[in-house]
């Protein structure tokens, strides 16, 4: 082989072994595309003076179709996991949330303008139950959240709270808001630039560290947080997505296209106006739950869908950071060993695993788990005149944290 093809493939190798060792999205793609219209390939566009009207909520169901609130149209349009448009539903509502692949929660408007919510069948065409005696009021994508169960809960900004079964029995009622939708408690700038942000849940903390502050936060089935920021670089203000582990390492950074726009003056009026023109936008982020990411970006001639797809590296480390300092000294019983805490501890750690082997570089068998906060453990096992090796490593949940480097004790 010639050097220069050798060097060639060590380069493809060196390329290849990279794009695989760290997860990451691959996108966008555009998933739907049209121009703006009224028939089924088409989206509706009001253009207005201060605000253009246009398809500005999109929702993705479990099985990956696609829905796209067409209010210009009075319609909801329907699209395949590929793209391919399926059906055009004229229905009165506000808002739409995934409940399964063919149910949607969405507020019903009534004959008095009052909001109700309810559940649509999108197969059947039909409301399967709307509860008529409560007006939820004006209703945004963060103040509805569907559990695992099917349980739904609704929050308003009146400090009014229900939570639902899926077959619309009203299971209990708020006045503060529920913690499944997430709740910053502590947000600092840190000496070294970074921000600090815990996010409180109902089962969960997160400590997140990340280059910038958060304007806002989601979480997919999995327990992974994903931090949105609205970012200025370079004069463009973009949008900003961290995928957070629950032991608030950020895993992935992705970047949204910045808008584009510029400004029209008309001189033959007194006095003179300008309109901005809109280039291309974007929305906002929807985040499915295996870690895929939507949104809608718009032109002036055509809007869609792009998707970003998650590439999941299974060598990725997604647990705390590793304990230091492991010390082995004898004991009247035994090996007493101690440890310091991993940085995630209080935090994300739920314990600490002892192995041990009993040769250098050996076969490490685990010995014993203590629970968080725990930095020792006294190995009563241990037999006299044996040289035994140590490593810890913190746990989390089914994730662990690298191992200490080894160290050796004899009794």
């Amino acid at each position: 082989m010639g050097i220069r093809r050798m060097l060639s493939s060590i380069v493809l190798l060196v390329l290849l072994y990279n794009s695989e060792a760290f997860a990451s999205w691959s996108g966008p793609n555009v998933t739907v595309q049209g121009s703006w219209g009224a028939s089924d390939g088409q989206f509706g566009l009001h253009k207005a003076e201060t605000k253009d009207e246009i398809p500005d909520s999109i929702v993705i169901l479990s099985d990956g179709k696609i829905l796209v609130d067409d209010g210009v149209n009075g319609v909801i349009k329907i699209f395949d996991v590929n793209g391919q448009f399926l059906k055009a539903l004229e229905i009165w509502a506000l808002g739409f949330w995934g409940l399964d692949s063919d149910q949607v929660v969405s507020g019903k408007l009534d004959a008095t303008g009052k909001t109700r919510i309810g559940v649509y069948s999108l197969s059947k065409g039909q409301w399967l139950w709307v509860d008529n005696n409560r007006d939820i009021g004006y209703l945004s994508e963060e103040l509805v959240y569907v559990s695992d169960a099917k349980d739904i809960y609704i929050w308003n900004n009146s400090n009014k709270g229900y939570r639902y079964s899926s077959t619309g029995g009203l299971i209990e009622t708020f006045t503060t808001k529920p913690l499944v939708f997430g709740k910053e408690e502590k947000y600092q700038k840190l000496n070294d630039g970074n921000y600090l942000t815990g996010i409180k849940f109902d089962d969960f903390t997160y400590k997140c560290k990340t280059p910038t502050g958060l304007n806002s936060f989601t979480r997919d089935k999995l327990g992974y947080l994903y931090g949105i920021a609205r970012v200025g670089e370079q004069k463009e203000l973009h949008t900003r997505i961290y995928k957070i582990t629950k032991c608030g390492n950020v895993i992935a950074t992705l970047d949204f296209p910045a808008d584009k726009r510029h400004g029209v003056e008309f001189t033959d009026q007194l006095p003179t106006t300008s309109i901005e023109v809109v280039d291309e936008e974007y929305g906002p982020p929807v985040v499915t739950p295996n870690g895929d990411v939507y949104t809608w970006k718009r032109t002036p001639d055509n809007y869609s869908i792009l998707k970003w797809t998650w590439q999941d590296d299974p060598n990725m480390p997604t647990g705390p950071d590793v304990p230091t300092g492991l010390v082995v000294m004898p004991s009247a019983a035994g090996l007493y060993l101690t440890w310091k805490a991993s940085p995630q501890d209080p935090g994300c750690v739920s314990g600490y695993e002892i192995a041990r082997a009993t040769t250098s570089g050996g076969v490490y068998t685990s010995l014993a788990t203590v629970d968080k906060g725990i930095l020792k453990y006294n190995d009563t096992t241990a037999t006299a005149g044996t040289t035994y090796y140590y490593k810890v490593r913190a746990v989390s949940g089914t994730d662990y944290s690298p191992y200490t480097s080894e160290v050796s004790g004899t009794k």
